[in-house]
Protein backbone atom coordinates (compact mmCIF):
# COMPACT_ATOMS: atom_id res chain seq x y z
CA UNK A 1 0.00 0.00 0.00
CA UNK A 2 1.31 3.25 -0.97
CA UNK A 3 2.07 5.69 1.79
CA UNK A 4 0.07 8.46 1.85
CA UNK A 5 0.69 12.48 2.13
CA UNK A 6 -0.35 12.96 6.01
CA UNK A 7 1.86 9.83 6.64
CA UNK A 8 4.96 11.62 5.05
CA UNK A 9 4.45 15.19 6.40
CA UNK A 10 6.16 15.99 10.06
CA UNK A 11 3.84 17.12 12.38
CA UNK A 12 3.32 21.05 13.19
CA UNK A 13 4.80 22.45 15.95
CA UNK A 14 2.84 22.07 19.21
CA UNK A 15 1.75 25.61 21.26
CA UNK A 16 3.38 26.00 24.00
CA UNK A 17 2.71 23.57 26.71
CA UNK A 18 0.99 21.22 24.62
CA UNK A 19 1.77 17.55 24.74
CA UNK A 20 -1.38 15.83 24.40
CA UNK A 21 -4.23 15.39 23.07
CA UNK A 22 -2.75 16.72 19.26
CA UNK A 23 -4.19 20.27 19.15
CA UNK A 24 -3.47 23.20 16.17
CA UNK A 25 -4.45 26.44 15.19
CA UNK A 26 -7.25 27.52 13.48
CA UNK A 27 -4.94 28.07 10.36
CA UNK A 28 -2.94 24.82 10.82
CA UNK A 29 -6.00 23.07 10.64
CA UNK A 30 -7.24 24.63 7.27
CA UNK A 31 -3.94 24.06 5.98
CA UNK A 32 -3.78 20.13 6.63
CA UNK A 33 -7.40 19.61 5.70
CA UNK A 34 -6.46 21.56 2.16
CA UNK A 35 -3.63 18.84 1.77
CA UNK A 36 -5.88 15.83 2.84
CA UNK A 37 -8.24 16.73 0.00
CA UNK A 38 -5.77 17.47 -2.15
CA UNK A 39 -4.36 13.58 -1.56
CA UNK A 40 -8.28 12.22 -2.14
CA UNK A 41 -8.68 14.29 -5.10
CA UNK A 42 -6.34 13.88 -7.21
CA UNK A 43 -7.81 10.25 -7.56
CA UNK A 44 -10.74 11.50 -8.70
CA UNK A 45 -11.90 10.66 -12.60
CA UNK A 46 -10.81 13.62 -14.94
CA UNK A 47 -14.68 14.03 -15.78
CA UNK A 48 -15.44 14.73 -12.20
CA UNK A 49 -12.31 16.86 -11.49
CA UNK A 50 -13.49 18.97 -15.04
CA UNK A 51 -17.18 19.42 -13.26
CA UNK A 52 -15.32 21.05 -10.05
CA UNK A 53 -12.92 23.13 -12.06
CA UNK A 54 -16.01 24.48 -14.09
CA UNK A 55 -18.04 25.10 -10.98
CA UNK A 56 -14.90 27.09 -9.66
CA UNK A 57 -14.26 28.81 -12.30
CA UNK A 58 -17.88 29.97 -12.75
CA UNK A 59 -17.68 31.58 -9.43
CA UNK A 60 -14.63 33.16 -10.46
CA UNK A 61 -16.25 34.55 -13.16
CA UNK A 62 -18.84 35.98 -11.94
CA UNK A 63 -17.48 37.64 -9.28
CA UNK A 64 -14.73 39.23 -11.95
CA UNK A 65 -17.84 40.39 -14.12
CA UNK A 66 -19.09 42.70 -11.12
CA UNK A 67 -15.65 43.70 -8.94
CA UNK A 68 -12.92 43.74 -11.96
CA UNK A 69 -14.10 46.49 -14.54
CA UNK A 70 -11.61 45.58 -16.75
CA UNK A 71 -12.90 41.49 -16.94
CA UNK A 72 -16.96 43.07 -17.13
CA UNK A 73 -15.31 45.23 -20.36
CA UNK A 74 -13.84 42.48 -21.93
CA UNK A 75 -16.80 39.95 -21.43
CA UNK A 76 -19.39 42.69 -22.84
CA UNK A 77 -17.28 43.09 -25.85
CA UNK A 78 -16.50 39.21 -26.44
CA UNK A 79 -20.74 39.01 -26.28
CA UNK A 80 -20.38 36.99 -23.51
CA UNK A 81 -22.93 36.56 -20.50
CA UNK A 82 -21.77 35.56 -17.13
CA UNK A 83 -23.55 34.88 -13.79
CA UNK A 84 -25.04 31.28 -14.07
CA UNK A 85 -22.98 27.89 -14.40
CA UNK A 86 -20.14 27.18 -17.00
CA UNK A 87 -19.87 24.35 -19.53
CA UNK A 88 -16.78 23.95 -21.02
CA UNK A 89 -17.97 25.70 -24.58
CA UNK A 90 -19.23 28.25 -22.73
CA UNK A 91 -16.11 28.87 -20.72
CA UNK A 92 -14.00 28.59 -24.13
CA UNK A 93 -15.98 31.47 -25.57
CA UNK A 94 -14.52 33.67 -22.71
CA UNK A 95 -11.62 36.17 -24.10
CA UNK A 96 -8.08 35.10 -23.99
CA UNK A 97 -5.97 37.12 -21.53
CA UNK A 98 -2.58 38.77 -23.11
CA UNK A 99 0.46 39.27 -21.51
CA UNK A 100 0.45 43.05 -21.92
CA UNK A 101 -3.09 43.32 -21.14
CA UNK A 102 -1.87 41.87 -17.16
CA UNK A 103 1.01 43.97 -17.58
CA UNK A 104 -1.67 47.45 -17.94
CA UNK A 105 -2.08 46.39 -14.07
CA UNK A 106 -6.20 46.97 -14.63
CA UNK A 107 -6.86 43.13 -13.59
CA UNK A 108 -7.35 44.19 -9.96
CA UNK A 109 -10.46 43.12 -7.90
CA UNK A 110 -11.87 46.26 -6.35
CA UNK A 111 -13.18 44.08 -3.35
CA UNK A 112 -11.87 41.27 -2.09
CA UNK A 113 -13.73 38.44 -0.21
CA UNK A 114 -12.97 39.01 3.67
CA UNK A 115 -12.52 35.37 3.85
CA UNK A 116 -9.37 35.22 1.21
CA UNK A 117 -6.95 37.23 3.67
CA UNK A 118 -4.64 40.15 3.34
CA UNK A 119 -3.32 40.99 -0.42
CA UNK A 120 0.18 40.85 -1.32
CA UNK A 121 1.58 41.28 -4.87
CA UNK A 122 4.09 38.61 -6.73
CA UNK A 123 6.67 39.79 -9.32
CA UNK A 124 7.91 38.21 -12.81
CA UNK A 125 11.65 38.30 -13.31
CA UNK A 126 11.27 39.83 -16.40
CA UNK A 127 13.34 37.72 -18.06
CA UNK A 128 11.35 37.94 -21.26
CA UNK A 129 10.53 41.99 -21.02
CA UNK A 130 8.58 43.92 -18.35
CA UNK A 131 8.06 42.06 -15.43
CA UNK A 132 4.05 41.50 -14.53
CA UNK A 133 2.47 42.41 -11.24
CA UNK A 134 -0.08 40.16 -9.78
CA UNK A 135 -1.69 40.52 -6.48
CA UNK A 136 -2.43 37.37 -4.65
CA UNK A 137 -4.65 36.40 -1.43
CA UNK A 138 -3.65 34.50 1.52
CA UNK A 139 -6.69 32.11 0.56
CA UNK A 140 -4.12 31.39 -3.39
CA UNK A 141 -1.26 31.31 -0.75
CA UNK A 142 -2.74 28.16 1.01
CA UNK A 143 -3.12 26.28 -2.34
CA UNK A 144 0.15 27.20 -3.15
CA UNK A 145 1.33 25.80 0.18
CA UNK A 146 -0.76 22.39 -0.14
CA UNK A 147 0.54 21.89 -3.73
CA UNK A 148 4.19 22.65 -2.34
CA UNK A 149 3.61 19.59 -0.14
CA UNK A 150 2.16 17.88 -3.26
CA UNK A 151 5.22 18.37 -5.40
CA UNK A 152 7.67 17.67 -2.70
CA UNK A 153 5.60 13.93 -1.76
CA UNK A 154 5.46 13.11 -5.34
CA UNK A 155 8.99 13.95 -5.85
CA UNK A 156 9.75 11.56 -2.19
CA UNK A 157 11.97 14.02 -1.38
CA UNK A 158 12.72 13.81 2.47
CA UNK A 159 11.82 16.44 4.52
CA UNK A 160 15.01 16.09 6.58
CA UNK A 161 17.17 16.65 3.43
CA UNK A 162 19.76 19.95 3.38
CA UNK A 163 19.37 21.94 0.47
CA UNK A 164 21.38 23.98 -1.75
CA UNK A 165 19.83 26.85 -3.51
CA UNK A 166 21.90 28.81 -6.38
CA UNK A 167 20.06 31.54 -7.23
CA UNK A 168 19.73 35.30 -8.45
CA UNK A 169 19.38 36.72 -4.49
CA UNK A 170 17.31 39.91 -4.08
CA UNK A 171 19.64 41.30 -1.71
CA UNK A 172 23.47 40.59 -1.40
CA UNK A 173 24.46 37.46 0.43
CA UNK A 174 27.98 36.77 2.59
CA UNK A 175 30.63 34.86 0.75
CA UNK A 176 29.11 31.62 2.48
CA UNK A 177 26.15 31.88 1.44
CA UNK A 178 22.64 32.38 3.57
CA UNK A 179 21.42 29.93 6.35
CA UNK A 180 17.39 29.01 7.03
CA UNK A 181 15.17 26.43 7.49
CA UNK A 182 11.74 25.27 6.35
CA UNK A 183 12.17 24.69 2.65
CA UNK A 184 10.17 21.51 2.07
CA UNK A 185 6.92 23.01 4.06
CA UNK A 186 7.02 26.36 4.10
CA UNK A 187 5.21 28.85 6.62
CA UNK A 188 5.27 29.08 10.33
CA UNK A 189 3.24 25.82 11.16
CA UNK A 190 6.27 23.48 9.84
CA UNK A 191 9.02 22.53 12.04
CA UNK A 192 12.02 23.67 11.45
CA UNK A 193 13.86 20.51 10.22
CA UNK A 194 14.47 21.13 6.56
CA UNK A 195 17.98 23.06 6.56
CA UNK A 196 18.90 24.93 3.29
CA UNK A 197 21.43 27.05 2.38
CA UNK A 198 21.43 29.55 -0.63
CA UNK A 199 24.48 30.77 -2.74
CA UNK A 200 24.11 33.29 -5.46
CA UNK A 201 24.42 32.44 -9.37
CA UNK A 202 26.87 35.38 -10.20
CA UNK A 203 29.75 33.02 -8.11
CA UNK A 204 32.07 31.32 -10.76
CA UNK A 205 30.68 28.15 -11.80
CA UNK A 206 34.25 27.20 -10.04
CA UNK A 207 33.14 28.73 -6.70
CA UNK A 208 30.10 27.19 -6.68
CA UNK A 209 31.27 24.16 -7.11
CA UNK A 210 33.65 24.44 -4.45
CA UNK A 211 30.90 25.63 -2.15
CA UNK A 212 28.96 22.91 -3.25
CA UNK A 213 31.57 20.48 -2.07
CA UNK A 214 31.59 22.02 1.45
CA UNK A 215 27.57 22.01 2.17
CA UNK A 216 27.29 18.43 1.11
CA UNK A 217 23.61 18.86 0.49
CA UNK A 218 20.96 16.31 -0.75
CA UNK A 219 18.82 18.57 -3.07
CA UNK A 220 20.67 20.90 -5.44
CA UNK A 221 18.05 23.57 -6.91
CA UNK A 222 19.23 25.91 -9.57
CA UNK A 223 18.48 27.19 -12.92
CA UNK A 224 18.88 24.44 -15.84
CA UNK A 225 21.72 25.95 -17.76
CA UNK A 226 23.24 26.27 -14.06
CA UNK A 227 22.95 23.13 -13.13
CA UNK A 228 24.67 22.27 -16.90
CA UNK A 229 27.75 24.23 -16.24
CA UNK A 230 28.02 22.74 -12.63
CA UNK A 231 27.67 19.41 -13.82
CA UNK A 232 30.39 19.56 -17.22
CA UNK A 233 32.21 21.17 -14.34
CA UNK A 234 32.44 18.32 -12.19
CA UNK A 235 32.84 15.95 -15.12
CA UNK A 236 36.10 17.89 -16.69
CA UNK A 237 37.31 18.28 -12.87
CA UNK A 238 36.64 14.62 -11.93
CA UNK A 239 34.39 16.43 -8.96
CA UNK A 240 31.80 14.01 -7.07
CA UNK A 241 29.27 15.18 -5.14
CA UNK A 242 28.94 12.27 -3.17
CA UNK A 243 25.80 13.41 -0.56
CA UNK A 244 23.66 14.81 -3.94
CA UNK A 245 20.14 12.55 -3.50
CA UNK A 246 18.00 14.49 -6.23
CA UNK A 247 18.08 17.80 -8.39
CA UNK A 248 15.67 20.30 -8.61
CA UNK A 249 15.64 22.69 -11.86
CA UNK A 250 13.29 25.94 -11.66
CA UNK A 251 12.61 29.10 -13.65
CA UNK A 252 14.16 27.90 -17.19
CA UNK A 253 12.91 24.74 -19.72
CA UNK A 254 14.78 21.85 -19.31
CA UNK A 255 16.48 20.12 -22.32
CA UNK A 256 17.61 17.00 -23.15
CA UNK A 257 21.09 18.09 -23.24
CA UNK A 258 21.63 19.14 -19.62
CA UNK A 259 19.67 16.33 -18.22
CA UNK A 260 22.51 14.01 -19.98
CA UNK A 261 24.94 16.09 -18.67
CA UNK A 262 23.45 15.98 -15.48
CA UNK A 263 22.97 12.41 -15.20
CA UNK A 264 27.07 11.99 -16.58
CA UNK A 265 28.30 13.83 -13.58
CA UNK A 266 26.33 13.14 -10.69
CA UNK A 267 23.39 10.33 -11.95
CA UNK A 268 21.04 11.17 -9.64
CA UNK A 269 17.30 11.48 -9.91
CA UNK A 270 16.26 14.98 -11.35
CA UNK A 271 12.37 16.07 -10.27
CA UNK A 272 11.18 18.51 -12.75
CA UNK A 273 8.06 20.80 -11.94
CA UNK A 274 6.38 23.81 -14.27
CA UNK A 275 5.19 26.63 -12.18
CA UNK A 276 4.79 30.28 -12.90
CA UNK A 277 5.09 33.48 -10.40
CA UNK A 278 1.89 35.07 -11.54
CA UNK A 279 0.07 31.36 -11.16
CA UNK A 280 2.39 29.18 -8.54
CA UNK A 281 2.31 25.12 -9.04
CA UNK A 282 0.89 24.63 -12.45
CA UNK A 283 2.01 20.61 -12.96
CA UNK A 284 4.35 18.36 -11.55
CA UNK A 285 6.26 15.21 -12.65
CA UNK A 286 4.20 12.45 -12.10
CA UNK A 287 5.81 9.92 -9.56
CA UNK A 288 4.87 6.21 -10.88
CA UNK A 289 4.56 6.77 -15.07
CA UNK A 290 5.50 9.77 -17.41
CA UNK A 291 5.28 13.06 -18.37
CA UNK A 292 3.66 16.28 -16.37
CA UNK A 293 0.19 16.31 -13.89
CA UNK A 294 -1.40 19.53 -14.21
CA UNK A 295 -2.53 20.35 -10.65
CA UNK A 296 -6.60 20.52 -11.57
CA UNK A 297 -7.87 21.84 -8.00
CA UNK A 298 -5.75 24.88 -8.65
CA UNK A 299 -5.95 25.50 -12.44
CA UNK A 300 -7.47 24.85 -15.07
CA UNK A 301 -5.33 24.49 -17.78
CA UNK A 302 -5.77 24.69 -21.96
CA UNK A 303 -3.33 23.39 -24.57
CA UNK A 304 -4.54 25.08 -27.86
CA UNK A 305 -3.99 24.81 -31.50
CA UNK A 306 -3.60 28.23 -33.99
CA UNK A 307 -7.44 27.72 -34.16
CA UNK A 308 -7.84 27.98 -30.57
CA UNK A 309 -9.18 24.69 -30.64
CA UNK A 310 -7.84 22.05 -27.51
CA UNK A 311 -5.04 19.70 -28.59
CA UNK A 312 -5.46 16.16 -28.49
CA UNK A 313 -2.91 14.02 -27.21
CA UNK A 314 0.37 14.12 -29.39
CA UNK A 315 -0.19 17.36 -30.35
CA UNK A 316 1.47 20.55 -29.12
CA UNK A 317 -0.06 24.06 -28.81
CA UNK A 318 -0.10 27.01 -26.39
CA UNK A 319 -0.66 27.30 -23.04
CA UNK A 320 -3.88 29.15 -21.69
CA UNK A 321 -4.05 29.00 -17.67
CA UNK A 322 -6.71 29.79 -15.42
CA UNK A 323 -5.74 30.20 -12.00
CA UNK A 324 -8.83 29.45 -9.78
CA UNK A 325 -8.44 30.95 -6.36
CA UNK A 326 -6.86 33.92 -6.71
CA UNK A 327 -10.11 36.92 -6.35
CA UNK A 328 -7.53 39.73 -6.21
CA UNK A 329 -6.33 39.67 -9.18
CA UNK A 330 -8.79 36.70 -11.62
CA UNK A 331 -6.56 35.58 -14.55
CA UNK A 332 -9.50 34.19 -16.11
CA UNK A 333 -7.48 32.16 -19.70
CA UNK A 334 -4.35 34.02 -19.67
CA UNK A 335 -1.78 33.45 -22.29
CA UNK A 336 1.24 32.58 -20.40
CA UNK A 337 3.33 32.60 -23.52
CA UNK A 338 4.64 28.91 -22.91
CA UNK A 339 3.83 25.62 -25.31
CA UNK A 340 3.18 22.42 -24.07
CA UNK A 341 2.62 18.54 -26.14
CA UNK A 342 -0.68 17.09 -24.47
CA UNK A 343 -0.22 13.51 -23.00
CA UNK A 344 -2.29 10.23 -22.50
CA UNK A 345 -4.04 9.76 -19.62
CA UNK A 346 -1.50 8.26 -17.25
CA UNK A 347 -1.23 4.58 -16.66
CA UNK A 348 -0.95 5.61 -12.33
CA UNK A 349 -4.20 6.08 -12.10
CA UNK A 350 -4.50 9.72 -11.29
CA UNK A 351 -7.25 11.92 -12.94
CA UNK A 352 -5.41 14.95 -13.28
CA UNK A 353 -4.39 15.90 -16.82
CA UNK A 354 -1.26 15.14 -18.39
CA UNK A 355 1.46 17.25 -20.54
CA UNK A 356 3.67 14.89 -21.64
CA UNK A 357 6.33 17.75 -22.12
CA UNK A 358 7.01 21.86 -21.64
CA UNK A 359 7.83 22.89 -24.66
CA UNK A 360 9.22 26.11 -24.36
CA UNK A 361 7.91 30.12 -24.37
CA UNK A 362 7.06 31.78 -27.98
CA UNK A 363 10.50 33.85 -27.74
CA UNK A 364 12.30 30.33 -28.16
CA UNK A 365 10.53 29.66 -31.45
CA UNK A 366 12.49 29.99 -34.91
CA UNK A 367 10.35 31.96 -37.91
CA UNK A 368 11.06 30.80 -40.96
CA UNK A 369 10.53 33.18 -44.15
CA UNK A 370 7.22 31.65 -45.33
CA UNK A 371 5.72 32.79 -41.91
CA UNK A 372 5.40 29.15 -39.96
CA UNK A 373 6.86 28.75 -36.43
CA UNK A 374 8.30 25.75 -35.16
CA UNK A 375 10.92 24.99 -32.21
CA UNK A 376 14.77 24.86 -33.44
CA UNK A 377 17.29 22.25 -33.41
CA UNK A 378 20.24 23.94 -33.97
CA UNK A 379 22.71 20.50 -34.99
CA UNK A 380 24.66 20.97 -31.34
CA UNK A 381 25.15 17.30 -30.59
CA UNK A 382 27.50 17.54 -34.05
CA UNK A 383 29.87 20.84 -32.74
CA UNK A 384 32.21 18.13 -31.73
CA UNK A 385 33.04 16.84 -35.41
CA UNK A 386 34.19 20.16 -35.77
CA UNK A 387 35.28 21.68 -32.46
CA UNK A 388 34.68 21.42 -28.83
CA UNK A 389 31.53 24.20 -27.88
CA UNK A 390 31.52 24.44 -23.97
CA UNK A 391 28.15 26.76 -23.97
CA UNK A 392 26.02 28.19 -26.83
CA UNK A 393 23.50 30.54 -27.63
CA UNK A 394 21.33 31.37 -30.53
CA UNK A 395 19.74 34.67 -31.65
CA UNK A 396 17.39 34.97 -34.86
CA UNK A 397 17.61 38.45 -35.92
CA UNK A 398 15.33 38.90 -38.75
CA UNK A 399 13.98 35.94 -40.88
CA UNK A 400 17.60 35.31 -42.85
CA UNK A 401 20.07 35.81 -40.43
CA UNK A 402 20.75 34.17 -37.20
CA UNK A 403 23.41 34.70 -34.51
CA UNK A 404 25.25 31.78 -33.37
CA UNK A 405 27.08 32.76 -30.21
CA UNK A 406 29.83 29.86 -29.21
CA UNK A 407 32.14 29.89 -26.44
CA UNK A 408 34.91 26.84 -27.90
CA UNK A 409 38.22 25.62 -26.21
CA UNK A 410 40.27 26.86 -28.78
CA UNK A 411 40.13 29.62 -31.52
CA UNK A 412 38.05 28.51 -34.38
CA UNK A 413 39.33 29.12 -38.20
CA UNK A 414 36.81 29.98 -41.55
CA UNK A 415 36.84 26.20 -42.71
CA UNK A 416 35.34 25.63 -39.06
CA UNK A 417 32.98 28.18 -39.17
CA UNK A 418 31.71 26.95 -42.59
CA UNK A 419 31.36 23.51 -41.17
CA UNK A 420 29.23 24.70 -38.29
CA UNK A 421 27.23 26.60 -40.96
CA UNK A 422 25.98 24.03 -42.83
CA UNK A 423 25.59 21.91 -39.66
CA UNK A 424 22.79 24.68 -38.12
CA UNK A 425 21.28 25.21 -41.46
CA UNK A 426 20.94 21.76 -41.90
CA UNK A 427 19.48 21.21 -38.29
CA UNK A 428 17.38 24.62 -38.82
CA UNK A 429 15.78 23.19 -42.29
CA UNK A 430 16.19 26.98 -44.18
CA UNK A 431 20.13 28.33 -45.18
CA UNK A 432 20.01 31.26 -43.24
CA UNK A 433 22.84 33.77 -43.07
CA UNK A 434 25.03 32.84 -39.95
CA UNK A 435 26.34 35.30 -38.08
CA UNK A 436 29.55 33.92 -35.57
CA UNK A 437 30.24 35.68 -32.41
CA UNK A 438 32.84 34.09 -30.58
CA UNK A 439 32.67 34.30 -26.43
CA UNK A 440 34.89 33.83 -23.63
CA UNK A 441 31.63 33.62 -21.59
CA UNK A 442 28.13 34.10 -22.52
CA UNK A 443 26.18 35.61 -19.96
CA UNK A 444 22.94 34.83 -18.54
CA UNK A 445 20.31 37.81 -18.43
CA UNK A 446 19.77 40.30 -15.58
CA UNK A 447 17.48 37.80 -13.83
CA UNK A 448 20.12 34.89 -14.08
CA UNK A 449 18.63 32.80 -15.93
CA UNK A 450 19.46 32.05 -19.49
CA UNK A 451 17.89 30.92 -22.97
CA UNK A 452 20.10 28.53 -25.71
CA UNK A 453 17.59 30.02 -28.72
CA UNK A 454 15.81 33.46 -28.62
CA UNK A 455 14.15 34.64 -31.27
CA UNK A 456 13.93 38.71 -31.93
CA UNK A 457 11.51 37.57 -35.27
CA UNK A 458 9.14 35.68 -33.08
CA UNK A 459 8.76 37.34 -29.94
Amino acid sequence: MKPRIMEWMPKPSLPAGNVWPFVVGPAVAQQLDLIRRLDSTQWWPAEQLQTMQLRQASALVAFAAIQVPFHAERFRAAGVTVGGPLDMDAFRRLPILARSELQSGRVVAERIPRAHGKVSTNVTSGSSGMPVEVKVTAHYGRFYRALAVRDHFWAQRDPRWKAAMIRRPKQPLPPEGARGFGWCMGGAWAPKISPSVVQSIELAVAEQVDWLVREAPQLLVSYPSNLGALARHCSAQGIALPSLKQISPVGEMLTPATIAAMDAAWGVPVRDLYSSEELGYIASQCPDGDGYHVHSESVLVEVLDADGAPCRPGETGRLVITGLHNFASPLIRYEIRDWAEVGEPCSCGRGLPVIRRIVGRTRNMLTLPDGSSRWPLTGYVRFGEVIEVKQFQFVQKSLEEVEARLVATRKATAEDEAKLASIIQDSLGHPFRIRFVWMDAIPASATGKFEEFISEVSD
